[in-house]
């Protein structure tokens, strides 16, 4: 982006708007009913088929610890496919389950209201205004990308450190 702005993708996690870099997705795709793994921590959903490779399927919001109105509503729906932003971060490919794309919209990160450590979780680097041409602003709180990775990292560590046992 120019003009010191950055994309973002903007999406819903329940009732949450919520916003990441663009350059973490690769893409926004309908995943496959998932593959349940045996020893998976909760938070993995299993294994999709993603246009012949395998992509692990993750509940984002059980990642971010984030109780949604959904929840109820994703658990009755394990045998539908789920809408989920394809991640390609370090060391981690994955498909997070979201509830809706609102779009990539692209904002000064200047602008972003900073996050309060003491009342916020670790995972929001601040709050950001959007604005869409004949639509009212919105405010996002923005996914800290590192945070993000650590815990998905984390997350296939424990994993791994299962199926070896």
């Amino acid at each position: 982006m120019s003009n010191g702005t950055n994309a973002y993708c903007v999406f819903r996690l329940g009732a949450g708007l919520l916003a990441l870099d663009a350059l973490a997705v690769s893409e926004v795709a309908m995943m496959e009913t998932p593959t349940w793994l045996p020893g998976c921590a909760r938070a993995v959903r299993g294994v999709s088929n993603l246009r012949g490779r395998a992509v692990a399927v993750v509940d984002l919001a059980a990642v971010l610890d984030i109780a949604t109105a959904t929840d109820q509503d994703q658990t009755n729906q394990k045998d539908a496919d789920q809408l989920a932003l394809v991640l390609r971060l370090p060391g981690c490919e994955c498909g997070v389950l979201v509830t809706a794309v609102d779009g990539v919209f692209s904002a000064d990160p200047r602008g972003r209201r900073g996050a309060n450590r003491a009342a916020e979780p670790a995972w929001i680097s601040g709050f950001q205004e959007f604005t869409v041409p004949g639509a009212p602003a919105v405010v996002a709180a923005v996914v800290d990308v590192v945070e993000l990775t650590a815990r998905l990292i984390r997350l296939r560590s424990i994993f791994l450190s299962q199926a070896a046992a």
